[in-house]
């Protein structure tokens, strides 16, 4: 497994970053507590096509961290392309909080949904499908990843009995650091794998996007998040809103549920009879869509992360 390294002085993260700017990619992520522009930035995590990680201590360095340490000639390079997933609260947290703007970034998350999302998909994915649906994730190491996930929510999601000033404590904890470093060290690689024809829409998009989450009234946190909110194809587009309307029920006519979700049916079972009195599937009408469920309903283990993402 390559290095995972903290950063925690001027003179390191100088030297470091001075040797990033001759990299053509660089996968980028960011934790802290409660992560946005109301929040306070921890760490920010780098990682070269080699794998080894870069842990900058921001809680430490503070903001010459981006100035002598050159943090911000990293981020804001037009020539280095960030290769994040959802960077839409990273952006919000650096610009409000630091002046820090990324440029040049790529989003995997708008990347998964261009392959593999259908039109009326209402949900972005997590990192974690991501992962699976690249395959690049050796099987050998897929349980102790998960361990590494969950072990590490339980010490900052509140949800789960966790405190998010844990991200603030000095030495950090061992299985937050690898809780880190997972995030970034694959990036790159599906970003290779993915390559294609939608590269150039992938980079609009994204750049359209965290634009988007900085200039916003409201900071880029919530579960609004998990909704997407840019349009498919080679013509997608950064929308600003939701890609596609919450559902209508066909019982009592609402908007954000389906029938079989809905509060007051009398049954529990996904058939009832129509209008006619005919037997009427209301699977049928939506096949694989989200079925009006919030998406704290379907993240595989109930966890939303301070961007509104399922892990």
């Amino acid at each position: 497994m390559p290095q995972t390294s903290l950063v925690d002085t001027l003179a390191e993260c100088r030297h470091i970053t001075a040797q990033m700017l001759g990299h053509t990619n660089l996968a980028i992520d960011v934790e802290g507590v409660e992560l946005c522009r109301t929040g306070r930035i921890s760490l920010i995590q780098i990682c070269p096509a080699s794998g080894q990680v870069f842990l900058f201590d921001i809680c430490a360095l503070g903001q010459a961290a981006f100035e002598a340490g050159g943090l911000r000639d990293v981020l804001e390079s037009e020539r280095i392309c960030k290769v994040i997933f959802d960077g839409r609260a990273d952006a919000d947290a650096l610009y409000h909080l630091h002046r820090v703007q990324i440029r040049r970034a790529y989003d995997l998350q708008v990347h998964h949904s261009l392959r593999y999302s259908r039109t009326g998909d209402r949900y972005v994915k997590g990192l974690q499908k991501c992962l699976d649906d690249s395959g690049l994730v050796p099987f050998a190491d897929k349980a102790r990843i998960q361990r590494i996930k969950e072990g590490g929510k339980r010490l900052f999601a509140r949800d789960l009995g966790g405190r998010p000033e844990v991200w603030t404590q000095r030495p950090l904890p061992n299985l937050l650091i690898e809780y880190a470093a997972v995030d970034v060290r694959y990036l790159i690689g599906i970003k290779e794998l993915w390559s294609g024809s939608s590269t150039a829409v992938v980079f609009r998009v994204t750049r359209d996007r965290l634009q988007g989450a900085i200039s916003a009234t409201a900071p880029a946190k919530g579960d609004h998040m998990s909704v997407r909110d840019f349009s498919l194809g080679l013509n997608a587009r950064f929308l600003g809103r939701a890609a596609v309307e919450a559902p209508r029920c066909h019982t009592c006519g609402r908007q954000g549920h389906i029938a079989r979700n809905c509060p007051v049916r009398e049954d529990v079972f996904d058939d009832f009879f129509d209008d006619s009195g005919g037997y009427h599937d209301v699977s049928d009408d939506y096949g694989d869509y989200d079925h009006g469920l919030t998406f704290r309903d379907i993240a595989p283990d109930g966890y939303i992360d301070s961007s509104g993402n399922e892990w």
